[in-house]
């Protein structure tokens, strides 16, 4: 198993501890387009009184920098829930929560670039301090703290 599934594994684990009290899920979606079936591993739902999409993006080693491709950030703006992209730096308790408003502000306002790839180019220079967490204990208050209880 490579370094970067290994991390969002564990991660949905301890998100799925950490969501357990409040009786939340934590599953992996799934979406339809045409005939095709999308799924992806970096997808994560937590579902309870209102879902949450979490697109979850790891960087396994320094230095810490992250993509979005313009189709993935695409099908994040047409979920039907409140989505937000979390950024793993090296392991599942530490990295940036970024909610869906603050996406669109760093694409719109050039902040993450388009690079020759198709990605949008994340570094952490570009990420407001406050979106950081140490702990999915954090996260999950930073993620309590953006969408209600």
């Amino acid at each position: 198993m490579k370094a970067w599934q290994r991390i969002i594994d564990e991660f949905q684990d301890r998100l799925e501890e950490w969501g357990a009290r409040d009786s939340l899920k934590v599953d992996w979606p799934t979406w339809t387009r045409g005939s095709r079936l999308i799924t992806s591993r970096n997808m994560l739902v937590l579902q309870g009184a209102k879902d949450i999409l979490l697109y979850v993006k790891v960087r396994s080693v320094a230095p810490w920098f992250w993509g979005i491709t313009k189709n993935r950030l695409r099908l994040l703006r047409e979920s039907p829930c409140a989505w937000f992209v979390v950024l793993l730096a090296g392991s599942p308790e530490a990295g940036y929560l970024v909610p869906a408003s603050e996406v669109d502000s760093c694409v719109e306002s050039g902040q993450w670039r388009l690079a020759s790839d198709g990605d949008f180019k994340i570094h952490p220079a570009t990420l407001p301090e406050e979106s950081y967490f140490g702990s999915v204990r954090e996260f999950g208050s930073k993620l309590v703290g953006y969408s209600g209880p």
